[in-house]
């Protein structure tokens, strides 16, 4: 028996991995659409699957939104940086995560780290920023349904959804 660090996820080997499995899904998206990027994709993050491979699937997330983890000399993620569009070389892409309950319970550092850099991207000025454009045009929609400026703006920059704490179902 061993403990698991859920802060070390990703690791850097499962980020690089991450990358290269992003690559492939944009070559095959962009075979199948005409050369065109994704603009938006969904993602669904399990516990059980995180813990087997060390946070492949959510380095593919960190890859599609343009960012990469700070790791601490101990492997664990202490932040996660924006890569400049200059040197990122492609638009980022917008993302949607789901996350399953145990995952919720098991990795709400990630979480929490994932929904500051969303909320940081959204608010990012820069040229052809999907994610803050589709925050935005959200935003909009939302004042004319009625809701209060801050409150359409803090759910404008939503991308992460599981059920809430104590519920399983």
């Amino acid at each position: 028996l061993y403990a698991f660090e859920a802060n070390k996820l990703p690791t850097r080997a499962a980020y690089e991995a991450g990358g290269t499995a992003f690559e492939q899904l944009i070559q095959t998206y962009r075979a199948d659409h005409d050369g065109k990027m994704p603009e938006k994709l969904a993602f669904s993050l399990w516990s059980s699957e995180a813990m087997r491979h060390l946070g492949i699937l959510e380095s593919q997330v960190l890859h599609a939104l343009g960012v990469r983890p700070i790791w601490d000399a101990g492997g664990r993620v202490q932040a996660l940086e924006i890569i400049p569009a200059a040197e990122l070389g492609r638009p980022r892409v917008d993302v949607v995560v789901q996350v399953t309950s145990v995952y919720r319970d098991q990795f709400d550092g990630f979480m929490r780290l994932l929904a500051d850099i969303v909320e940081r991207l959204s608010r990012l000025d820069e040229p052809g920023n999907v994610l803050a454009s589709n925050s935005h045009a959200l935003a909009v929609r939302l004042r004319s349904q009625g809701f209060q400026t801050a409150t359409a703006e803090r759910l404008s920059q939503l991308r992460l959804f599981g059920n809430e704490p104590g519920d399983y179902g």
